[in-house]
C-alpha cells in the first residue's frame, strides 16, 4: 500500500528540527509507494535551511527545497469573498450555534461558484438562521471589515489574524458592556483594525489626539478627504502609514466627532 505522510505547521519549528525533518524525508523520497504533503510557510522554510547551513548563497537555498518539493502549491491569497463568508463563519457559530453548519454549506456553495458571479449577503444567511438583531450587526461589521483586512498590512487576508482581531473586539464590548458604556461594535472594529496595521506609536497619537480637549485636531485627521496636500497635515507617528491610513478614513462608521469615540478609547 502507499504511504502517504501529512505534516503541518513545519515552519512553527526552530530551524535545526525543520531541517532535520526535510532531512529524514529525502530519506524515504526514493521509496516506492512514499509521498509526503507539506504545509509551510515558503519564506520561513527558506530561511531555516538559510540558517541551518550557515547563510548559503539564494541559489543553494532554492536548490535544497527544489530537490524536496517536487510538486509546490501556492495557496492562493484570500479574496475579499473568502473573507467574508469566513467572517460570518465566525459570527454565526457565536450567535446562532445550531446553524452553523447549515450557513456554512451555503456559503461553501456560493463560494464554489464565486466564479459564476454569484455572491452572498447577510440578508440570505439571516433568512437561514432567523432574525437575530446582534447577528446583524456582526454580519453588516464582516461586511465593512473584509475589503480592507484583505489588504492592510500586517493582516493581508490571514485568517487566524482576522480571529485574534475579532477575538479581540468581542473582548473589549464585552468590557465595555460591563461598564454599562456605550460602544458599538463598528467602532471598536474600525479602532482594532487600525491597531493592527500600523504600530503602537501611530495608535498612541491616534488615541492621544481623540482624549485631548475638544477632539478637534483628531477630527480634522479622521474623516475622509480628497483635499490636495492633505497628508502633508499627517502626525509624524503616521507618515509611515499614509496608504492605509487613506482607506482606514472611509471605512464605515465615519468618525465624524471624535469626542465620541473616547469610550471606546478608554
Amino acid at each position: 500500500r502507499p504511504l502517504v505522510l501529512f505534516i503541518d505547521n513545519l515552519d512553527r519549528c526552530l530551524p535545526d528540527v525543520a531541517i532535520g525533518t526535510l532531512e529524514a524525508i529525502r530519506l524515504f523520497l526514493f521509496i516506492e509507494g512514499t509521498a509526503f504533503v507539506i504545509a509551510a510557510d515558503e519564506d520561513m522554510i527558506r530561511h531555516s535551511v538559510a540558517k541551518h547551513f550557515r547563510d548559503p548563497n539564494a541559489r543553494h537555498v532554492h536548490d535544497y527545497l527544489d530537490k524536496v518539493i517536487q510538486v509546490p502549491f501556492q495557496v492562493p491569497q484570500i479574496g475579499v469573498g473568502d473573507l467574508r463568508a469566513y467572517m460570518y463563519s465566525l459570527f454565526v457559530t457565536v450567535h446562532a450555534p445550531g446553524k452553523v453548519a447549515a450557513v456554512q454549506q451555503f456559503l461553501l456553495e456560493k463560494l464554489q461558484n464565486s466564479w459564476k458571479g454569484e455572491g452572498f449577503s447577510k440578508e440570505v444567511v439571516l433568512g437561514i438562521v432567523g432574525e437575530n438583531g446582534a447577528l446583524r450587526d456582526a454580519l453588516a461589521v464582516a461586511d465593512r471589515l473584509a475589503p480592507i483586512l484583505a489588504t492592510a498590512p500586517r493582516v493581508m487576508g490571514n485568517p487566524r489574524i482576522v480571529k485574534r482581531l475579532l477575538n479581540a473586539i468581542g473582548l473589549r464590548q464585552a468590557l465595555a458592556a460591563n461598564r454599562k458604556m456605550n460602544v458599538d461594535l463598528a467602532t471598536l472594529a474600525k479602532l482594532a483594525v487600525f491597531e493592527r496595521s500600523t504600530d503602537s506609536m501611530a495608535a498612541q497619537k491616534l488615541y492621544q489626539m481623540v482624549m485631548d480637549e475638544d477632539g478637534t485636531a483628531a477630527g480634522k485627521l479622521l474623516m475622509p478627504t480628497s483635499a490636495e496636500g492633505a497628508s502633508k497635515e499627517l502626525p509624524a507617528e503616521w507618515k509611515a502609514h499614509e496608504d492605509f491610513i487613506g482607506d482606514w478614513r472611509a471605512m464605515d462608521p465615519p468618525f465624524a466627532d471624535p469626542t465620541l469615540l473616547r469610550p471606546a478609547v478608554f
